[in-house]
């Protein structure tokens, strides 16, 4: 994820959904908030 086209500067930009089909960019996540849930969710195919 890091090495996306949409990390600028260091900073991973996220393109996230809101209600019905309305998008919105979000700079300001934690990398901890991106982490464990990714972390959790593959630890579940084991």
């Amino acid at each position: 994820m890091g090495q996306d086209k949409k990390v600028i500067d260091g900073r991973l930009r996220f393109i996230l959904a809101r209600g019905g089909g309305e998008a919105f960019v979000a700079e300001d996540v934690p990398g901890d908030q991106v982490h464990r849930p990714l972390t959790d969710a593959l630890s579940l195919r084991k």
